[in-house]
């Protein structure tokens, strides 16, 4: 159309305009609708067969040569994979699906299962071979990991829901985001991976390579295994429900930073943190828990854990040197319901059930955990504390106990400044045991009847059963004793005073007596400058000898203002009731030499001498009689009991 009219002047919309002349003779309506039909046919059969190949695309997959194209590709990013199927999805696009991860170096060595993986090329470098893959992508996946990657039945490591974004560049991996979900745990990963130079090497370097790669694959299986213990213990913690429904979809979420070399796997560098809770066990409950840690120059770092509950706290930090120290340095100090954690984590601790604490220990712990301890090592060394309130065990309440302890190479235990109370007293202590030898040291003000139900059957505990003791009772007891390296038998020396109690339930008012117990000499158990009084009078010995396996009792130097029959009760029951019916209004004056049988009387031999302070009476022929001054003596030999007692007949 001109801009211009035909007399020169601009051209404007209130001017008239000239249309082109319509044709009176229209194309036939017959062929243009052919033409449409054919259109229309080309379309179907297009589209036909788009979507053909879409199915067979998704069902077949493409050919092996483009998944091997693809696994070529994967593996010059450090990546060698075995590829089920290579299909193009709709949303997803291509998608590598049933993919399985193998060691680079060792093709036998299978890593990890990934169910798809979805894959952005670019075309224009794959048709020139470049290097074509730029990202992959995992949406919703499941990835496996063997615990033990040379083991075809080996346990296996789930992570669920896997979201990732994997950015390839020329020298490096970014790890763009990664989230996935490991029994309950939220893990979110980023971070930035270098990739090993391409370069050629030598044979030498392959097998030195090679080598590396199985001593890193060994310490993966354990450190796996290691984590799959973890993770079986963090299953037994639940989320609390609110309305019968979880108040939260994860346990706890755990954010990763990776950055490093892939050709220098020991020395990357990862920081986490972790964060949760509540948690319910069935135990009690975890009000919550953080932690923050650093794996960088091939050591690994706590810098902080924190565990809280209703009771109190646990403050903990580690660090260990990966290869490079045998142990981990480790710090703690708790005061959370700490034996409810270990009956929920441990399966098999029947020992847990021995204690129950009223109120949770103070425990302060200094030292390392060694990760392979050897023969005869402790898994830790170091030096402690604890403080706990009351508590029970084995139907014993017990009002405390405190004590520092620490734990030395190969075996050595050392604990000094303990106390345990009751409420009858308390024992103080200290013992140092270990290969070289044992030794201890106690200060006993406490009743025997607690200790009693921690003492094997027969023994000293047979022994201690014959005693009574109630609130008036006094017991002061100073005990030092060793063994010596390479023998079973203790030797211990000591002090021993007993005050208002009795035995075989005859009252004692005091028995005391310096001690030497030796398991292996011929007389294991001497009583030296021994006494013991009655309400009545007093009985002192030089020596009192016993051998309990034997049952035989020596009285060495002994001196009595006792009656014999409640003194011998104490030994010889049926033997003091015989005496009974020597009836002295006040005790004599004894002295004992001898042996006594305490299983029987075949085998004892002792002579008591005898001589009266007042009056003594018997029954003769059935009629009772009166004697002053008698003396004599009373024997003992086997079954016979011999009296030979002279005095003068009180008229009348």
């Amino acid at each position: 159309m001109p801009d211009r009219n035909h007399d020169g002047r601009p051209f404007s919309l209130r001017d008239g305009v000239e249309f082109p002349p319509i044709p009176t003779h229209p194309e036939p309506v017959k062929h243009s609708w052919k033409r449409r039909r054919l259109t229309l046919w080309i379309i179907l059969v297009l589209l036909g067969g788009t979507v053909w190949l879409g199915v067979y695309a998704w069902n077949q997959g493409f050919t092996k040569k483009w998944r091997g194209l693809i696994a070529k590709e994967l593996a010059k990013h450090g990546l060698r994979a075995d590829i089920g199927r290579l299909t193009l999805d709709p949303v997803e696009g291509l998608t590598a699906r049933d993919v399985k991860l193998f060691d680079m170096t060792q093709r036998g060595q299978h890593l990890a299962d990934i169910d798809r993986i979805s894959l952005d090329i670019d075309v224009a470098r794959l048709l020139s071979q470049e290097d074509f893959l730029r990202t992959i992508h995992l949406q919703n996946a499941d990835v496996t990991l063997p615990v033990d990657p040379a083991d075809p039945a080996s346990d296996l490591l789930t992570v669920r829901d896997l979201n990732a974004k994997l950015v390839f560049q020329k020298d490096r991996i970014e790890i763009a985001r990664a989230e996935g979900v490991v029994s309950g745990i939220l893990v979110k990963a980023t971070g930035m991976v270098r990739k090993p130079p391409g370069r050629a090497v030598t044979r030498e370097e392959t097998e030195r390579i090679k080598e590396e790669r199985t001593r890193q694959l060994r310490e993966m299986r354990d450190r796996r295994g290691a984590f799959l213990s973890v993770l079986r213990v963090i299953e037994r913690f639940q989320i609390p429900r609110v309305n019968g429904v979880p108040g939260r979809r994860h346990k706890a979420e755990l954010t990763l930073e990776v950055e490093g070399d892939l050709s220098d796997i020991d020395r990357m560098e990862i920081r986490a943190s972790l964060s949760g809770g509540p948690l319910e066990h069935r135990g009690g409950w975890v009000d919550g828990f953080q932690a923050k840690g650093l794996l960088s120059e091939g050591t690994l770092t706590l810098h902080q854990l924190e565990v809280k509950d209703r009771h109190g706290a646990l403050h903990a930090a580690a660090s260990w040197k990966i290869r490079q120290a045998p142990a981990v340095e480790i710090t703690a100090d708790c005061t959370l319901d700490l034996q409810s954690l270990l009956r929920t984590a441990l399966d098999d601790a029947p020992w847990l059930g021995e204690v129950v604490c009223y109120t949770p220990p103070d425990l302060r712990w200094a030292g390392r955990w060694f990760t392979s301890p050897g023969g005869g090592q402790w898994p830790l060394e170091g030096q402690g504390s604890i403080k706990a309130g009351r508590f029970l065990t084995r139907g014993v309440v017990f009002d405390g106990l405190e004590a520092k302890l620490a734990l030395g190479p190969q075996g050595l235990i050392y604990v000094r400044d303990a106390v345990l109370t009751h409420h009858t007293g308390e024992v103080r202590g200290q013992a140092m045991l270990g290969p070289a030898g044992e030794r201890y040291e106690v200060d006993w003000h406490m009743a025997a009847g607690p200790v009693i139900p921690f003492l094997p059957e027969g023994g000293v505990r047979s022994l201690l059963e014959r005693f009574g003791f109630d609130n008036a009772s006094r017991i002061a007891v100073r005990l030092q004793g060793d063994r010596a390296e390479g023998t079973d038998r203790w030797r211990h020396a000591g002090r021993l005073q007993l005050r208002d109690f009795s035995y075989q339930k005859t009252p004692l008012r005091e028995v005391s007596a310096d001690l030497i117990a030796n398991g292996a000499a011929e007389v294991p158990l001497i009583f030296r400058n021994a006494v013991l009084e009655m309400e009545e009078g007093l009985g002192k010995a030089k020596e009192v000898r016993v051998d309990p396996s034997q049952k035989l009792l020596w009285i060495v130097g002994g001196e009595s203002t006792l009656r014999p029959a409640p003194l011998l009760h104490l030994f010889l029951p049926p033997l003091g009731r015989e005496l009974e019916k020597y009836r002295f209004v006040k005790p004599p004056d004894a002295r004992m030499e001898g042996v006594i049988d305490l299983k029987g009387l075949t085998r004892s031999d002792y002579r008591i001498n005898l001589r009266t302070r007042s009056r003594c009476g018997l029954d003769v022929a059935g009629q009772p009689m009166e004697f002053d001054q008698t003396a004599g003596t009373v024997q003992v030999k086997g079954p016979e009991l011999t009296v030979k007692l002279s005095g003068t007949i009180v008229p009348g």
